[in-house]
């Protein structure tokens, strides 16, 4: 094989299968610590020796504006602060490029072996009190990784193969019993059914994986107090107002007063996460990026988003997964408070943005061609 292939493969896997705190939770602190640093110099060096092109400045911009803004202010550790925003820049200026440079099927493999890790997960290692998290420690981030996949398969051509890979990436996110990935998920399918009736099926058929799941699923040792909600819900003994409960609308009221206190500067970097005025995190990175920074920064944030959405609806016809990829990012945002620090999510948002302008352009180019030859033989 290629060396540069490999070590494409190698950066891919370090990033998006989150190997760096994999290597911290199993090996201990060196080795985490050294597979950490090293994949930030492997993709600089790759940069370096291998591509050319721009960061995506959309998303260094707004980036660069919650730094700015929250540094005004830190709360915690001055270096958690500059080694946070030394890792997202080199993630967003160098790995910009790398990531526009990887395909569809590469990222999808390479999701799908993240996916699998989170049902062996369920069954074969500790999990969070029956909450499946794989690779990614965190159910949450691991069912957004599982909506990543699920929406990105959504393209390929109907077969064995796809029908595959959509069960591998549903079964994963229904083990994370996470509600932000079911109601995502059902979204998705709702969606996709505009561009093909036919999918339909495949949103009938994961809701009989799910509930199997739960019949089934205290077979397999699959427990815990999520899980007993939802199968709860099938007896009747769990309301829909019990799967509610300590939901993040509770959480995000908590920080309401602090915003309006500060709208235009925050309270400084840290100061909606973990440890912070509240002493939990915001669990909504849209309020974490107007507590922490201000107005400005998530006007531009959100102001980016919208943009996408629009060119990624414009372009459902031609490639509806685009569209569901950065739908279900906007909305999988209100749930979580760790997106500029999580290699992960940028490394997917990175792909997702970079794709959605290559696509625009082909089909722009497209577009002028097709008009070029009318008008020739007009």
């Amino acid at each position: 094989m290629n060396p540069k292939n490999i070590l494409k493969y190698v950066i891919l896997g370090l990033f998006v299968l989150n190997l760096p705190t994999v290597a911290l939770k199993s090996f201990g602190s060196v080795v985490g610590t050294i597979l950490s640093y090293g994949s930030f110099f492997l993709l600089i060096c790759y940069y370096l020796f291998f591509l050319k092109g721009k960061p995506h400045v959309g998303i260094l911009i707004c980036g660069v504006l919650y730094f700015a803004f929250g540094a005004f202010q830190l709360m915690g550790e001055e270096r958690d602060f500059f080694t946070n925003f030394a890792k997202f820049f080199i993630v967003v200026f160098f790995g910009s490029s790398f990531f526009s440079e990887i395909t569809r099927k590469e990222v999808r493999i390479v999701l799908a072996i993240g996916a699998i890790s989170i049902i062996l997960n369920s069954v074969y290692f500790d999990n969070f009190n029956g909450r499946a998290a794989g690779f990614y420690f965190n159910p949450n981030g691991a069912g957004f990784v599982a909506l990543f996949g699920y929406a990105i398969s959504n393209n390929m051509k109907a077969g064995k193969y796809k029908i595959a890979m959509q069960i591998i990436f549903s079964l994963a996110g229904f083990l994370t019993f996470s509600r932000t990935f079911l109601v995502i998920w059902a979204l998705i399918n709702v969606i996709s059914i505009r561009s093909n009736p036919k999918n339909i099926r495949i949103l009938v058929a994961g809701v009989v994986v799910f509930l199997a799941l739960l019949v089934v699923g205290s077979a397999f040792d699959i427990g815990g107090k999520r899980f007993d909600k939802y199968k709860g819900v099938l007896s009747d003994e769990t309301t829909t107002e019990d799967l509610g409960h300590d939901s993040r609308d509770e959480t995000w009221a908590l920080f309401y007063d602090a915003i309006f206190e500060k709208p235009i500067f925050g309270y400084g970097y840290g100061s909606f996460q973990g440890g912070g005025i509240k002493g939990i995190g915001a669990h909504n990175t849209y309020l974490l990026i107007m507590g922490e920074s201000g107005i400005i920064p998530l006007l531009f944030f959100v102001g980016l988003l919208i943009i996408l959405l629009i060119k990624s609806w414009r372009l459902f016809y031609i490639e509806p997964s685009l569209f569901l990829l950065c739908l279900a990012l906007t909305i999988y945002l209100l749930t979580t408070h760790n997106f500029y620090d999580n290699e992960v999510k940028l490394a997917l948002s990175l792909f997702l943005f970079n794709k959605i302008y290559q696509v625009e352009e082909l089909n722009t180019i497209s577009s002028e061609e097709s008009y070029q030859i009318k008008s020739e033989k007009g």
